[in-house]
């Protein structure tokens, strides 16, 4: 009797880890050079943050939910009007990457999405 009980204790044991283990591994997003940072979200799937890319100078950081599929963008742009026609725009990369990162951490604590299986 007390071998039975060691052996199912032992399977036991083992399915836990291998669980783990699958676990672990669908929930890792993949390494990226272009990540500036990653936030955790209640249902343990990751929400990225990156800078726009697709225009030949960066005007945006772009925050993602790989759980969910959400995408946020903040601008970088401030458009200033002054009392004439005329107005300009500054870029402020460090305004825009707060925002994003703000909208990020936002997004992280609300959301329940549990990370998307990995394709198959």
């Amino acid at each position: 009797m007390v071998t039975l009980l060691a052996r199912f204790f032992a399977r036991q044991a083992t399915d836990t880890q291998e669980n783990h283990q699958m676990t672990t591994e669908a929930m890792t997003p993949t390494p990226a050079d272009d990540v500036l940072m990653r936030f955790l979200t209640v249902g343990g799937a990751t929400v990225e943050l990156r800078n726009d890319t697709t225009v030949k100078e960066c005007s945006a950081t772009i925050a993602t939910c790989l759980g969910c599929g959400a995408v946020q963008t903040a601008e970088w742009a401030t458009e200033i009007r002054l009392y004439s026609s005329r107005s300009y725009v500054i870029q402020d990369r460090t305004k825009g990457e707060r925002n994003a990162r703000d909208k990020a951490n936002e997004h992280a604590t609300a959301c329940r999405a549990m990370p998307r299986p990995p394709s198959a």
